[in-house]
């Protein structure tokens, strides 16, 4: 009985230091992702986090991915973006165009009802530009 709680105990401090050690690991991996993001030298990189080459070029590929990704992201959103300011542009010029019809519909005496039938403005809107 004794020598299975010693072998327990050895497993449990074997599990600890691996515990501890795959802490160290993830670590390491997080501050040298931070380091290839600010250009830091690889081989400084790897003198400092211990990692091995064949580990930092893992991380900088899925740096570079990640980086790729977001750019893809950014340009996705600036397209939409411009996409919906295009959009807005076009229902202000439209909106615009309409009033500019209505005075002059005005300004020739036109029938409130005629311009609202043409121009699809309101009639609070139309009363506003007389």
């Amino acid at each position: 009985r004794m020598q299975r709680i010693a072998e327990l105990r050895e497993k449990a401090i074997m599990d600890e230091k691996a515990i501890y050690a795959r802490g160290k690991q993830i670590g390491a991996r997080e501050i040298a992702k931070r380091m290839l993001n600010q250009n830091i030298p690889i081989d400084q990189i790897i003198k400092i986090t211990e990692l091995t080459t064949e580990e930092i070029e893992k991380i900088d590929d899925l740096t570079k991915n990640e980086r790729n990704q977001r750019i893809s992201e950014l340009r996705e959103k600036a397209i939409m973006d411009e996409k919906a300011i295009y959009a807005k542009g076009l229902d202000v010029g439209e909106e615009n165009n309409k009033i500019k019809i209505a005075k002059k519909m005005l300004a020739e005496n036109m029938p409130i009802e005629v311009i609202i039938k043409m121009t699809e403005l309101t009639k609070e809107k139309i009363e506003k530009l007389k």
